[in-house]
């Protein structure tokens, strides 16, 4: 399974062309990020991005906490806001949050969480100067908890299948799915990179 994260800023063209090139590859889900922008601006984009993406039969999940938000039925949250948010979240939005431990993975699920996405775990121009985590480290937490397991940093159609053997549902892809020349092509590649993976795996 894919997911495709945003970041506008590092996009070298139309942000809003991108993501419906992006949808149009079917990944199961995006998560809009846009860590940078105001509230008002956040959720107005949302709203530009939000048919776009459902029309291709993609999740779009907000990153972003506001009570109206939650007619998405999707959420993303950081580990610090999702524990502080979850208790007001209805039982029919699918929360996800991300994680950089196996503690904060394990008490993820015990709060419950959908999912969790774990890293980073490849070196990442989003993480200059920070090692990754590494794949004893993805291992570890898909070992340890029963939820869906997701790897963020430094994924490539290179590196997909080694991540995916460790046992996580699949990957989480920013930086060059924003950068590269042919969004669409390249999302449908790793889309059908992380299928032969999954299918591969069902086989042993």
């Amino acid at each position: 399974m894919l997911f495709v994260v945003t970041n506008q800023a590092l996009c070298p063209d139309s942000f809003l062309y991108r993501i419906k090139e992006i949808a149009r590859a079917k990944p199961e889900r995006i998560i809009l990020r846009e860590k940078n922008l105001s509230d008002d601006a956040y959720f107005h984009l949302a709203e530009q991005c939000y048919d776009m993406v459902r029309a291709q039969g993609v999740k779009l999940f907000l990153n972003r906490w506001n009570p109206g938000c939650l007619t998405t039925g999707f959420l993303h949250l950081s580990f610090s806001e999702f524990k502080t948010v979850l208790p007001r979240v209805s039982d029919k939005v699918i929360c996800g949050t991300s994680v950089h431990s196996l503690e904060e993975a394990m008490e993820a699920e015990k709060a419950g969480a959908h999912y969790i996405i774990a890293g980073h775990i490849y070196e990442t121009n989003c993480k200059k100067g920070l090692a990754g985590r590494g794949l004893d480290f993805l291992n570890t937490i898909c070992s340890a908890v029963r939820i869906p397991v997701y790897a963020i940093g430094g994924m490539t159609a290179e590196n997909a299948c080694h991540v995916l053997d460790t046992g996580a549902n699949g990957i989480c892809v920013m930086s060059h799915l924003m950068q590269c020349k042919n969004p669409f092509e390249e999302t449908k590649r790793l889309v059908r990179l992380c299928a032969i993976q999954k299918a591969k795996l069902k086989t042993f």
